[in-house]
């Protein structure tokens, strides 16, 4: 019970002896009347909290994109970076040559090191360059967002809630 329920009910109360007691007779309908505009209240209270829940989950959504959109643009930084080294041909690998006390010698190669780029492995760097550069060059992603319409209530939600309290009301009163 609210506080206006109990208002209205002192002041029935209160008018019973200048009624010849009929206002006593609206305890019912008082009681129905203050449900349905607490249950009302509560409603509204409810869908400001859901209102809110669905706009925080939209921020951190946005800030979800813009975190894995900043990721992307450095994995595509550096994929540019990776091309345009492959791209350039590289560097075959050559022992550095050391002077010692005998003159100069080559140290060993042992089979391994730096090569330089084949020209399938130039061609898919300028590939992968210009589709990168591209991606960069097309900015952040759209962001996220959540249709304003769905955040209100439609007509037929509307009057389903007032029939519903109506109705409750009409059976409170009657019972």
């Amino acid at each position: 019970m609210g506080l206006w329920t109990n208002i209205a009910k002192i002041g029935a109360v209160g008018a019973a002896p200048f009624t010849g007691g009929a206002s006593l007779a609206l305890m019912p309908a008082i009681d129905a009347a203050g449900n349905m505009l607490s249950e009302g209240a509560q409603a509204s209270a409810s869908n400001r909290g859901s209102q809110i829940d669905a706009l925080t989950d939209q921020e951190r959504l946005r800030m979800g994109a813009r975190t894995e959109d900043r990721a992307n643009r450095g994995d595509l930084w550096r994929q540019m970076q990776q091309a345009a080294y492959v791209g350039s041909g590289g560097q075959d690998y050559a022992a550095p040559t050391i002077v010692g006390r005998t003159g100069l010698k080559s140290l060993p190669q042992f089979g391994f090191g730096p090569r330089g780029s084949t020209d399938a492995e130039m061609r898919g760097a300028a590939g992968l360059s210009s589709e990168a550069l591209g991606r960069l060059e097309g900015g952040p992603r759209e962001e996220f967002s959540i249709d304003p319409k769905l955040m209100k209530g439609s007509i037929w939600e509307k009057i389903a809630g007032f029939a519903g309290a109506g109705l409750s009301a009409y059976a409170n009163a009657r019972s």
